[in-house]
């Protein structure tokens, strides 16, 4: 009786991939305080009281500033938080995202 012999299996090894990475750009308005934006910026994006004090100088002289390159996921999610964050003070702050 004849055995009939499998082919080895192949495997392939994929390299993981790296995600999308994204950029969080927060704009400039006439409503929101810069205060808040600085409070903003050092609880959801853990930025330093004086890192975030300068990105919102940044922000209140060219208009918007990035405040952070994420993955997509993690980007999308800090935006809404802190756009969150300021509907719950009253504040029309925008927050965008977009691809690095």
């Amino acid at each position: 009786m004849e055995q009939q012999q499998k082919a080895p299996s192949r495997t392939v090894k994929r390299k993981p991939h790296e995600p999308n990475k994204c950029k969080v750009i927060v704009l400039n308005d006439d409503y929101t305080t810069f205060e808040f934006v600085v409070r903003m910026l050092v609880e959801i994006f853990f930025m330093e009281t004086s890192d975030a004090e300068s990105a919102t100088e940044t922000i209140d002289r060219e208009g918007s500033a990035v405040v952070g390159t994420y993955p997509r996921d993690i980007a999308e999610s800090k935006a809404a938080a802190g756009i969150a964050m300021a509907r719950a003070e009253h504040f029309p702050l925008r927050i965008t995202t977009e691809d690095a």
